[in-house]
């Protein structure tokens, strides 16, 4: 009974094996299994962040999660009419007992037919469900998974508007140190000397400017496990321009 062996998915002890993995290749996966659900009418887009810190979770259980969020929306846009369905990624910066911590965000993002305030926090109750066919399991066992990893999901609607689902993944304080110095690193040029015409031999001015600047202040916290009104921001580093200052060249030395 299907029913039966969702509940016991439910109810059953934690057992997943975490290890550190890349989110986007766990995306990658789910998607070429939405492919075969994909029709003419839905356009499934897709907007990763180019580079993110790596978090450490059980990659079959987190495929599990973004199946059942791909497939409710694309659900929730089954009713003949042109959708699209957004999976994105991204960097939140928050704060997480006291401290600051780090999340990477992943959203999904439909224009369905959205959910009834009233229906909001009921979601994630075992056994609640607005389909006809439907077990009411899928996503209380899927934020049983993301509380399991330290996680949430947030969930964002307007009836008419469609629905954005979030998962957030706390990264580990090591792997966020290290993603933000690589960043920074990749960000910050070194100064080169050039050598100017007519100076006296290996005498060197340096290039000045600005280079990278620190990653955005927080967007959000992780919140709890559902927010009909959650705000969900993704923020990442930002690049600045090199301004460059070019000194005047020496005056020809007299012999």
């Amino acid at each position: 009974n299907r029913v039966v062996s969702q509940f016991l998915d439910y109810a059953r002890p934690y057992r997943g094996e975490q290890r550190p993995l890349e989110i986007a290749d766990v995306l990658k996966k789910t998607l070429q299994l939405l492919a075969k659900e994909e029709s003419k009418q839905i356009e499934i887009v897709t907007a990763f962040a180019e580079r993110l810190p790596p978090v450490r979770a059980d990659a079959e259980q987190l495929l599990q999660v973004f199946l059942n969020l791909s497939l409710n929306a694309l659900q929730a846009m089954a009713n003949g009419d042109a959708g699209r369905l957004l999976i994105s990624t991204g960097l939140r910066r928050a704060t997480r007992r006291g401290a600051a911590a780090a999340f990477l965000e992943i959203r999904f993002r439909d224009t369905g037919v959205g959910i009834p305030p009233g229906d909001l926090k009921n979601l994630f109750i075992p056994f609640f469900t607005t389909k006809e066919k439907g077990t009411g399991l899928g996503l209380p066992i899927s934020q049983r998974i993301i509380e399991n990893h330290g996680g949430t999901i947030e969930v964002r609607s307007q009836p008419g508007e469609g629905a954005t689902f979030t998962v957030l993944l706390p990264v580990e304080a090591d792997a966020y140190a290290a993603y933000a110095a690589l960043d920074s690193g990749r960000r910050t040029p070194t100064a080169q000397p050039i050598v100017v015409p007519g100076a006296l031999p290996g005498a060197r001015l340096p290039l000045s400017g600005t280079g990278g600047v620190p990653l955005p202040a927080p967007t959000g916290s992780s919140g709890a496990a559902l927010s009909g009104a959650a705000s969900a921001g993704a923020s990442g580093p930002v690049a600045a321009n090199l301004v460059t200052q070019r000194s005047p060249a020496a005056a020809p030395v007299r012999k």
